[in-house]
């Protein structure tokens, strides 16, 4: 561990139940002065003390100092209860700290945000997934001030957790929960300024993923009033929705192939990437990328790191498209300065300006 020997002095002599609250209180600091690679140990750290403190005691040798837990009830309980005071002291970090500097720690954010939503996901407690909500909707209404790193990271965590493995019962009773309208397609937007409608469209497309669409429809009794007025809309609708679901979970391949990529490991310091996927209709994929350069990066690696960002993304791209051909796919990388809002340097598919560009949309015949 880096930089840790206060810690070590502020844990030592104590019992290991007391470690997380400690180890809790430095993360907050940690996040006060905005150090997110900090951050994202201390995290690791805090899940270690809570798991330790509820699991140890469970704990049996096995040989030379190792020990194993059990495949028996008592430990269950206990690794769900460590699960659920995961979760709950990442709701207390996240809601007790400064918004500003949350927004600062975009990857300790990400982890503190994807425990609570694995807990909504995994909790047998009906009550306590829906205290998960509420915190993930209450963070989702501040996150123009979490800024749009925290948010990406939001939304990011929202698709992770709505997988197969949500319970289908759960999904109907929290879209009930949340103010929502159906998008149009021809103004389907990711991610759209309302985090309500965000999750409920998120959550409702976890349900289409599993099954069809009418089934959905009539369980939540939204298309009913449309089916009486005109059934040809009803069907132009379901067949809509639908594509947008078939859309929606084959980008869900691509966002997880992009995101992979390391500049890191072509030796270029990037210090932020931000990723957003836009739809400007249920056949075409706008992938923009955003990189947040330091000012003693020369313009010769800030092009490289543009360049190097954008053939990783169309060689992934390339990849995708072999499984899902009938999408169009568009791409833009910028690279700004920390705080700039004017790209120092960019590269787009469909740029009449960008000579190197690909001046079309990737997947579209000549």
């Amino acid at each position: 561990m880096r930089n840790n020997a206060g810690l070590y002095h502020a844990l030592k002599g104590m019992e290991v139940i007391q470690y997380q609250d400690v180890i809790g209180d430095a993360l907050q600091s940690i996040i006060a002065s905005r150090k997110d690679t900090d951050g994202v140990e201390y995290y690791g750290l805090l899940t270690h003390a809570i798991y330790d403190a509820e699991c140890l005691p469970h704990a049996h040798a096995l040989f030379q100092g190792s020990y194993g837990l059990a495949d028996t009830p008592e430990v269950h309980q206990a690794v769900q209860t460590a699960r659920r005071k995961c979760a709950r002291s990442a709701m207390r970090i996240l809601t007790e700290s400064a918004k500003h500097s949350v927004a600062q720690c975009p990857n300790t954010a990400y982890l503190l945000l994807k425990e609570i939503g694995l807990w909504w996901r995994d909790t047998q407690d009906e009550a306590e997934a829906v205290c998960m909500l509420e915190c993930l909707r209450d963070i989702g209404r501040d996150l123009p001030t979490y800024g749009n790193y925290v948010g990406e990271k939001w939304d990011r965590v929202l698709r992770e957790v709505t997988d197969s493995r949500f319970p289908r019962a759960r999904i109907i009773e929290h879209l009930k929960k949340l103010t929502f309208r159906l998008p149009s397609v021809a103004h389907y937007r990711f991610p759209v300024k309302d985090s309500d409608e965000t999750m409920a469209r998120i959550l409702a497309l976890a349900w289409l993923r599993n099954q069809e669409m009418q089934k959905f429809a009539d369980e939540i009794h939204i298309l009913e009033p449309i089916r009486q007025a005109s059934s040809a809309a009803h069907d132009l609708l379901v067949n809509s929705i639908q594509r947008i679901a078939d859309l929606e979970t084959a980008v869900g391949k691509l966002i997880k192939l992009v995101s992979e990529i390391d500049l890191g490991k072509s030796g270029l310091a990037v210090a932020q990437r931000n990723l957003s996927f836009t739809y400007p209709s249920d056949g075409k994929v706008f992938i923009t990328s955003s990189l947040r350069v330091d000012e003693n990066m020369s313009l010769k690696g800030v092009d490289k790191a543009v360049k190097t960002d954008f053939e990783s993304i169309k060689y992934h791209v390339s990849k995708w498209q072999h499984e899902h051909g009938q999408y169009l796919v568009r791409i833009r990388v910028d690279a700004f300065l920390r705080e700039a809002t004017i790209p120092l340097s960019f590269h787009d598919s469909k740029s009449s300006g960008e000579s190197s560009g690909y001046k079309r949309w990737i997947g579209q015949s000549v």
